[in-house]
């Protein structure tokens, strides 16, 4: 992955790649369902607000006339919508109270479309004039749409806050004046305009009479701001996470943290307007033929990355200000360059694909082609059968 994601404008039906990552964003649920994962119900949570997020995205651009005069939909190479797109859907959702009185009301804008749509005008001039009538009504019944779908409880922000909640009593604690709870929350991120789950599994600390996180207080409300500070973009380093988040809250013990990253995603609806010869849909583009993927078709890469807390430590300093607090010792395998550069205690790539696909895809193929290389575990998919399957 570049340091920074680069665009392409391709001509693609805006529904037919919304249906796409809805296919996507389904199989991959099936996997995580499928191994009874423990995050599970938080990655079903996320995967239904980015698709409701696509969707959304659908309707605010693909009436609109600046989408209309190219036909054209910017897409990241990383298959994703761009990063300004999503950053856009909280400025939009902040301006909606004013935006939306100055649309005619839904059943207004439905009546006039409907009438538009009996006429039949002889004179070709005012047919064209009734046709631009139409679109610039479908656009703002489109518009008033989004801006009503808009809801941070629902959707996919740049950054999507999850709960806090207790963990089981059998997960173990450090010290006997401390609870374990777990949190998750998703971004955006700029660089690579893919989105990130992180799970994280934590100690809280009760002193002074702080009351429990799940209570609330000024403690959660403090763990919810320096999480969206320091987790609305997704460092190299995950380490770099636990570390900012043991320094910054006096009381919060990062323990475990779980980085799941969802693409890039390829498809042959993509392949044909793609130039760039060292693209990997170009690279992939014989082996796309040979198999017949159609455009509905597509290979998902993700990786799983953990972070690991494996003891703490007391600071040495004689001249650290406030709370002496035990700072956390996150483990990351020396002799593993990767994990190294990566900051995590292990990490896992998968490759998701359609099954013929997978068969066809040679021990040759995979030499020479970094994503499929290595140590990349391959799931297979079939869409008519709903399954997901474990295949090496």
């Amino acid at each position: 992955m570049t340091a920074r994601e680069k665009t392409t404008a391709q001509r693609i039906d805006y529904s037919a790649y919304t249906r796409l990552l809805a296919r996507a964003f389904s199989m991959l649920g099936i996997y995580y369902g499928n191994v009874k994962s423990s995050e599970f119900e938080s990655m079903a949570i996320y995967m239904g607000k980015l698709q409701k997020t696509v969707e959304a995205l659908q309707l605010k651009h693909v009436h609109s006339p600046s989408w209309k005069s190219t036909d054209e939909l910017e897409i990241a190479d990383s298959g994703f919508p761009m990063w300004m797109d999503i950053s856009q859907l909280f400025a939009d959702l902040s301006t909606r109270d004013e935006r939306l009185p100055k649309f005619l009301p839904s059943q207004k804008l439905k009546e006039k479309i409907l009438n538009i749509l009996m006429i039949q005008e002889a004179s070709p001039e005012k047919q064209k004039l009734n046709n631009q009538k139409l679109a610039d009504l479908l656009w703002q019944c489109a518009d008033r749409t989004y801006l009503e779908m808009l809801d941070l409880r629902t959707m996919f922000f740049k950054f999507t806050p999850g709960k806090v909640y207790r963990a089981p009593e059998d997960v173990p604690i450090r010290n006997k004046n401390r609870k374990a709870y777990y949190f998750s929350w998703a971004c955006y991120d700029s660089a690579t305009n893919l989105p990130y789950v992180y799970l994280m599994l934590f100690e809280h600390e009760m002193e002074n009479g702080t009351l429990p996180l799940e209570e609330g207080g000024p403690e959660l409300i403090g763990l919810l701001e320096a999480v969206e500070h320091i987790g609305e973009r997704a460092p190299e380093e995950l380490r770099a996470v636990g570390i900012r988040l043991d320094e910054i809250l006096p009381n919060i013990y990062p323990i475990v943290i779980k980085r799941n990253r969802i693409g890039p995603v390829y498809s042959p609806l993509f392949s044909s307007v793609e130039t760039n010869q060292k693209s990997f849909l170009v690279r992939m583009q014989n082996c796309f033929d040979d198999t017949h993927l159609l455009p509905e078709d597509f290979v998902l890469l993700f990786e799983t990355e953990i972070v690991q807390s494996t003891k703490e430590k007391m600071p040495d300093s004689l001249f650290s200000l406030g709370k002496k607090k035990a700072r956390q010792i996150f483990h990351v395998p020396k002799t593993d360059r990767e994990l190294v550069r990566r900051g995590s205690t292990s990490m896992t790539r998968f490759a998701l694909m359609p099954h013929r696909f997978r068969q066809h895809l040679t021990a040759e193929d995979r030499a020479l082609f970094p994503e499929f290389s290595g140590d990349v575990q391959f799931l297979a998919y079939d869409q008519e059968e709903r399954r997901v399957e474990h295949v090496g």
